[in-house]
């Protein structure tokens, strides 16, 4: 990063999160949106916020853009000190670690003479943005950009509903606390929604929905009023150990309501 720009936009990479063990395994063993032994050693820049086109990104094309993919599984909220031992795999959620050391490496690049920072993301990535912008802008304040005045987040298609399925069960809020319990996410999401909750319910602080209503970043979200994902498998969705046969091998669940694949379903 070069100083003296007007602006850096850190984004966060889209890769959604892993429900199950096996989905776990998977996901790391042969996706490109999981583990980092996977990953290429550079990557093509995305469109949109990250387009040099200023006809296209008029707000954001004369920006220093980070393009930051990340691992855990959670958004970069995964805490756990130890390895995760599945029957075939060892793992890894250590994504607020590898956070901090993130903007560590950053700071050291440039970003300590940033003035003006936009955190963003698609997808998970989106979510990450409504887990981890109040985190990232106390962390710029107070140790890796002094010359910060203006700091936002943009939430794109991160804002995932929290509801049951279509016939009452929690098939997506068990999903993610799943999620949140196995990568030990209690230090790894927003600590004011986690201080509003009551016991038991911490959980709920992964996602958008609860992070929403304590954020202290100003966000901007976009998220389509008609999302396919989040009607398939949200609202549409079964518990994996119940999907006969998986529709896909990581999203074993969706769309797995009887009748709901052959448009039966009102």
């Amino acid at each position: 990063m070069a100083t003296g720009e007007v602006a850096k936009l850190t984004i966060a990479s889209p890769s959604r999160c892993s429900y199950s063990d096996e989905e776990c395994e998977n996901r790391a063993r042969t996706m490109s949106t999981g583990g980092s032994g996977s990953w290429q050693s550079r990557w093509p820049a995305p469109g949109g916020l990250f387009s040099d086109d200023c006809a296209v990104n008029p707000a954001f094309c004369r920006m220093t853009r980070v393009y930051a993919k990340y691992c855990d599984g959670g958004s970069w909220s995964g805490n756990l000190a130890t390895a995760y031992s599945t029957p075939n795999a060892t793992l890894y959620f250590r994504g607020h670690a590898l956070l901090d050391a993130l903007l560590s490496s950053l700071a050291e690049s440039g970003l300590a003479d940033a003035h003006t920072v936009v955190v963003s993301g698609c997808s998970a990535g989106g979510l990450t943005a409504l887990l981890q912008s109040d985190y990232i802008g106390e962390q710029l304040r107070g140790r890796y950009a002094p010359a910060l005045r203006h700091f936002a987040a943009v939430s794109v298609s991160g804002y995932f509903l929290f509801a049951n399925d279509l016939r009452g069960v929690p098939v997506y809020p068990d999903e993610m606390r799943r999620v949140f319990q196995r990568g030990n996410a209690s230090a790894g999401v927003n600590a004011a929604c986690l201080r509003a909750q009551a016991p038991g319910e911490e959980y709920t602080c992964i996602s958008g929905a609860a992070s929403w209503a304590h954020m202290a970043t100003p966000t901007f979200l976009i998220n389509s009023a008609f999302d396919y994902w989040q009607t398939s498998c949200i609202l549409a969705a079964v518990p994996e150990v119940d999907a006969t046969p998986p529709p896909s091998q990581f999203d074993p669940g969706c769309s797995g309501i009887p009748g709901w694949r052959k448009g039966e379903c009102g």
